[in-house]
């Protein structure tokens, strides 16, 4: 549900002073937040994909690639995580499509290493899937709690009873 499980542009401020304004967090149970990134640099990408020039193609597709590693660098050094106390231990570098991620085995490894997950749609929702059955337990389990304490007072209350009733 939006703004109670996830929130968008929300500014948070780090350690250090700096602003810092991820464009969504994402809501976890005990108090857990993700932090999602979706400015992703695909300039170069899309002149790629208008040029007729395959050598020019070649050329933007390289800088494009080392454009996305440069924004992983960047968020990397944002350190969202120790300005979120309560987040998971990497940020999120959302890309619009496939067809934006770099061919590059390398990246997925690279971004890790510098705690960043590179995820496009075909990722993101399932994350965001499994972050829903994450809350869905966590309801049940509160619900659970309220039935388990709410048979505790019955069976204290007709105890009770049951006590004044052998007194008369």
């Amino acid at each position: 549900t939006e703004y109670c499980d996830f929130v968008v542009q929300q500014s948070i401020e780090a350690d250090d002073g700096r602003r810092l304004r991820p464009d969504m967090l994402i809501r976890l149970p005990n108090k857990r937040v993700i932090a999602v990134d979706s400015k992703a640099p695909i300039g170069d990408y899309n002149a790629a994909a208008q040029t007729a020039d395959e050598e020019q193609r070649r050329a933007l597709l390289a800088s494009h690639a080392k454009n996305i590693r440069r924004h992983v660098d960047s968020l990397s050094r944002k350190e969202y995580q120790a300005a979120l106390d309560d987040t998971l231990d990497f940020v999120v570098m959302f890309v619009p499509g496939e067809q934006f991620v770099p061919n590059d085995g390398e990246l997925f490894e690279y971004a890790a290493l510098r705690k960043v997950v590179v995820a496009s749609p075909t990722s993101l929702l399932p994350l965001l899937r499994a972050v829903e059955k994450g809350w869905k337990a966590e309801k049940t389990e509160e619900n659970a709690k309220r039935m388990h304490d709410a048979g505790v007072e019955l069976f204290n209350r007709f105890v009770r009873v049951m006590e004044l009733l052998s007194e008369v």
